[in-house]
């Protein structure tokens, strides 16, 4: 069974629009063309990272033997994963990584599927973007797509877009989307702030719950913590024009280990974090104390400082999950 366009489309969550290149490369994007057009104009610098398929899935019931594709990769933030994660009926069975240390890679992969009738997911890269053609499912008679009843909206910074999960399907929200088995739109990007203009109210997804998840980066850069403050204020009113949003939840930033080697205009990093959680509070949504949300310990983090690793992923989702099921299930 050849995949065309459509049946693509289809069978991919997490995406609001596609393109595809003079090669006929099929791509996936997580953004309007509006909030393209922003990002050129405001971020050149972050512009890249729009590309990346950050969130996004293949997800379908199939009694297909194989599913294959030709694809291309490129990189979209800074880093080079490459990975993707096969799950089959809920459970990893395959971590498929091309190990390329360049910009851009392609190539072709085919991953063989148990005999029978199966939920089979595929995680797409969450720091490049990966690009498509001649998509197969070789033996299937059957191919339905997974249509999860629930939506989750994320934005934030590197954390929440998935640094540094070498294993895509491992991110903390691409965790969240199999526990609460939810379509996720996570629009996050490394290096980004709290903005109100980065939201696109007209947007075609409309969530049950959105995650906002910005800070680390404001108290680094913000001019002052009112800054911080006001701008996280405008980015929440703008949130509560999407119609269908029953609930809005903040988290605050979680631990850092370099605070001692920042001079920041924004004051005392632990003060910063409590300002944002009295801010929501204040604008009557829910707050999350992220510092309850991951171990302050180094091993849990790629860097040993500010992004967690694989397990320290795992333990973020494990604990954010519990504070989520208060908004839906």
């Amino acid at each position: 069974m050849l995949l065309n366009k459509e049946t693509l489309e289809n069978i991919t969550l997490g995406h609001l629009r596609t393109e595809v290149d003079e090669e006929g490369y099929l791509a996936f994007s997580r953004f309007t063309e509006a909030q393209k057009e922003y990002y050129a104009k405001r971020s050149p610098e972050n512009e890249l990272k729009i590309y990346a398929t950050a969130g996004m899935r293949f997800d379908f019931h199939t009694d297909a033997e194989v599913f294959s594709f030709d694809y291309k990769m490129k990189i979209a933030s800074s880093r080079l994963y490459y990975g993707m994660d096969l799950y089959v009926d809920g459970a990893m069975v395959r971590h498929y990584d091309p190990e390329c240390k360049k910009p851009e890679c392609e190539g072709s992969i085919a991953f063989t599927l148990p005999e029978g009738f199966h939920r089979v997911t595929l995680y797409m890269p969450n720091l490049t973007c990966l690009s498509i053609k001649n998509a197969e499912l070789e033996g299937a008679t059957v191919l339905r797509a997974v249509k999860p009843t629930k939506k989750i909206f994320f934005v934030g910074d590197s954390i929440t877009q998935g640094y540094d999960a070498v294993y895509p399907s491992l991110s903390y929200v691409n965790c969240l989307s199999r526990h609460f088995d939810a379509e996720i739109l996570n629009q996050a990007i490394g290096g980004e702030v709290f903005d109100a203009d980065l939201v696109d109210t007209e947007m075609a997804f409309e969530p049950d719950l959105i995650v906002i998840a910005y800070g680390t980066n404001d108290w680094c850069l913000a001019p002052s913590r009112e800054d911080i403050l006001e701008k996280e204020a405008a980015l929440i009113d703008k949130m509560k024009l999407l119609a269908r949003a029953v609930h809005i939840v903040c988290i605050s930033p979680i631990h850092r280990g370099d605070t001692a080697l920042i001079q920041s205009r924004a004051g005392d990093f632990g003060e910063t974090c409590r300002a944002i959680l009295a801010t929501a509070k204040r604008k009557r949504i829910a707050a999350v104390d992220g510092t309850n949300l991951h171990p302050y310990l180094p091993e849990f983090y790629s860097d040993k400082v500010l992004h967690p690793n694989d397990l320290g992923f795992l333990i973020y989702a494990e604990n954010l999950a519990k504070e989520l099921e208060k908004y839906i299930r």
